[in-house]
């Protein structure tokens, strides 16, 4: 099998996984992202925080290398889709967090952005697997 098989495989079906272009960041409100929050509880581990309202999750890696993955793949899906969240690394744990800073609040594109996030960690996890 090719080398870095399933990591071309992976970026190839998430930069897929839409036929939509980017579109301006509509706020939402109170109601929308408490529904937004009940749906995702059961399947992950996202938590809305306060001032500003943003989306936080901190994932956890087996070895350095995942974590070096997971952070390029976050940075080219920064700049694939122009949405930015905030990394912070700390040994084999990455803290994310995401809010859209020209609204100081959560939009539908920083759970997009989650969704990304969540595809990318399981991914990498297949990255360096032999068979």
């Amino acid at each position: 099998m090719q080398k870095d098989f399933f990591k071309n495989l992976s970026n190839e079906l998430r930069n897929n996984h839409s036929g939509k272009k980017s579109y301006a960041p509509t706020f939402l409100n109170e109601a929308v992202i408490q529904k937004k929050q009940a749906q995702s509880a059961q399947s992950d581990a996202w938590e809305i925080l306060e001032s500003p309202k943003r989306l936080s999750r901190t994932y956890t890696f087996d070895v350095s290398t995942r974590v070096k993955e997971f952070v390029n793949e976050m940075i080219d899906y920064h700049g694939r889709y122009h949405h930015a969240g905030d990394i912070q690394i700390n040994q084999n744990s990455v803290l994310v967090e995401v809010y859209t800073k020209d609204l100081n609040n959560l939009t539908e594109l920083d759970y997009e952005y989650a969704k990304a996030a969540d595809a990318i960690y399981r991914d990498t996890g297949f990255y360096h697997d032999k068979f």
